[in-house]
């Protein structure tokens, strides 16, 4: 998950973000120093091991700094749920929807989505396995290999 803290204040600040997958914390990360009216933004990686099949979401908090008096834009919601199942299952019938085993409706869906990037009109970040930023070959690979594989 990509993070984006601004420093909406009048002084440098430092003060941790924190990031949950439902009730359960991911990781937390130090911003250092931001200046005063600047942007930066992290990546949060999730390791997924142990974690139940299903349906998580995923959400940040930026704890408040001292005087902060507006906390209200210190929490963000993802708005898409991120399903944790078996790596490959990105389709069913109805296409672009997991349905708890990786088969051939997978690998079509992959091809279907060969060489799309995030900044592609048919974009499907659940498509992109391997998590490099493309759907490619290493995606489609995943696939054979979990192939037949059940939640």
């Amino acid at each position: 998950m990509n993070v984006t803290v601004s420093n909406n204040g009048y002084f440098p600040e430092t003060f941790n973000v924190t990031v949950d997958a439902n009730t359960t914390m991911i990781g937390t990360q130090t911003v250092d120093n931001i200046l005063n009216g600047t942007s930066t933004a992290f990546a949060f990686a999730w390791n997924t091991t142990g974690f139940a099949y299903g349906n998580y979401t995923l959400w940040a908090y930026a704890e408040p700094v001292p005087n902060e008096t507006n906390t209200a834009n210190n929490n963000y919601t993802c708005s898409t749920p991120v399903h944790v199942g078996v790596p490959g299952d990105v389709s069913s019938i109805v296409l672009g929807v997991y349905d708890g085993i990786c088969n051939m409706r997978d690998i079509n869906y992959l091809i279907l989505h060969f060489t799309t990037k995030p900044s592609s009109p048919n974009w499907n970040p659940n498509a992109d396995i391997s998590n490099d930023a493309t759907v490619n070959m290493r995606d489609i690979q995943i696939a054979i290999l979990n192939f037949n594989r059940h939640e």
